[in-house]
């Protein structure tokens, strides 16, 4: 389980790499969505592991915005992938 500080820092850095990606929502009934979560969890695998955080969205200026999670936004079953 991550510890406190190690999500401090995580939030720390000033935009996505190839060890970290932010996702605003899982938006799980949306395959296309579906889909591109899936790619993003595989890429980071490939690359010797990641982060994915989710409600959390890039800004285009650089760093991120919390936007958290909808009560409309449950964690998807695994089983379901």
């Amino acid at each position: 389980m991550l510890r406190t500080e190690q999500l401090i820092e995580i939030l720390a850095a000033p935009s996505e790499s190839t060890s970290l990606d932010f996702k605003a929502r899982l938006e799980w009934q949306d395959p296309a969505h579906k889909f591109e979560v899936c790619r993003d969890i595989a890429g980071l695998a490939n690359r010797n592991g990641g982060f994915l955080v989710i409600g959390v969205s890039e800004v285009t200026t650089g760093g991120f915005r919390l936007d958290g999670m909808a009560t409309d936004d449950p964690l998807p079953d695994p089983t379901d992938i």
